[in-house]
């Protein structure tokens, strides 16, 4: 890159691609899901860890090998002494490249049987489910006459854009004052995770620093080894979530609370750590726990969300989650950092 400026614009494009695939992969899984198996969509947040983690171990390997010391500045610091971040982005894009291959040439996904039938697309909708339940080996008696008999979608929607239908879809989010009530709190939720988050990360490694914290070296070794083990922690998050939602004292809404619990608990006990060992301990805790709430409102938002205005709303909580993490880093670049305030 030859600027910052052009580095940060590659990044935005790069990061709104990957951001479809956030809100679909959970409407689609789910709605292809039976209920009984619907703990499953918690449980796929497992590959969120699983990704991170393989970015962790090479960020690891390329960020501690191949940059500069963490003190060096422009003159000492030049372009073969700083090709770790380089490699790192060669590495991972390369890694989506194949897997987009794999995916396009290799992995036939199908539309989901309610969208279809909300297109009036009733011979593909019958296609798609006895393919199913050949490829289960489960019993099928729905005939396709019967299918058809019982009416057609009145409105249908077409691959066009429309002002009407987004009203629509948006109004929809809000048709009973339960289902508003609901739609409300799950789009602030996702609004306030994306503005604490950057800010707690901006002030408190001043706070540490000004209780006399001893967190370890900056080199970067240190930095990206604790990053590393901090991601392999957060694959216990999701499975954790997992096993939860489907018990029945705890469920969608109670695994949310233990995972907010536990996370406000450790991370106002990070405040107080004073050595490296609790650095990383507590810090990996923090992840696997955080990840236990991610989890389960990944999965929680498309299930509490009508079906038929299900992506709206989930895009709708995922942007203004970016829009909060945006509010929660201008904050942090204008605010006194030093403060202990926040914490």
């Amino acid at each position: 890159m030859p600027s910052y400026v052009s580095f940060c614009a590659m990044v935005a494009i790069y990061s709104a691609g990957a951001g479809g695939n956030y809100i679909l992969d959970a409407t689609n899984f789910l709605e292809f899901l039976p209920v009984v198996y619907s703990w499953l969509v918690t449980a796929m947040a497992l590959w969120w860890a699983v990704g991170y983690t393989i970015a962790g171990l090479l960020a690891w390997a390329f960020m501690s090998n191949f940059s500069c010391d963490p003190d060096a500045t422009m003159e000492t610091c030049h372009r073969a002494q700083n090709m770790g971040w380089r490699y790192l982005h060669f590495t991972c894009g390369g890694l989506v490249i194949v897997m987009s291959i794999i995916r396009v040439l290799f992995i036939r996904m199908v539309h989901t049987p309610k969208w279809l039938i909300s297109q009036n697309r009733d011979d593909e909708v019958y296609q798609i489910l006895v393919g199913l339940s050949d490829k289960y080996n489960r019993s099928f008696k729905l005939t396709l006459e019967h299918l058809k008999s019982q009416g057609q979608v009145i409105n249908t929607e077409k691959s066009a854009w429309s002002k009407v239908r987004l009203v629509s879809h948006f109004s929809g989010l809000f048709s009973t004052r339960r289902l508003g009530y609901s739609t409300v709190v799950i789009i602030i939720n996702w609004l306030l995770i994306g503005t604490v988050s950057p800010l707690y990360g901006l002030f408190l490694p001043f706070y540490l620093k000004s209780q006399g914290a001893q967190t370890g070296d900056d080199s970067n070794y240190t930095t990206w080894r604790n990053y590393a083990i901090n991601q392999v922690a957060g694959l216990v998050g999701p499975v954790i979530a997992g096993f939860l939602v489907q018990t029945r004292w705890f469920g969608r809404r109670g695994t949310l609370a233990i995972g907010a619990a536990f996370t406000t608990a450790l991370q106002l006990g990070y405040t107080q750590i004073k050595t490296p060992a609790q650095n990383v301990g507590v810090s990996a805790a923090i992840s696997a726990a955080s990840n236990i709430y991610y989890g389960t409102i990944y999965a929680y938002t498309p299930e509490i969300l009508p079906a038929a205005h299900r992506a709206t709303g989930y895009a709708i909580c995922v942007v203004l989650n970016r829009v909060g993490g945006v509010i929660g880093v201008l904050v942090g670049s204008y605010a006194n950092v030093n403060t202990v305030a926040p914490l």
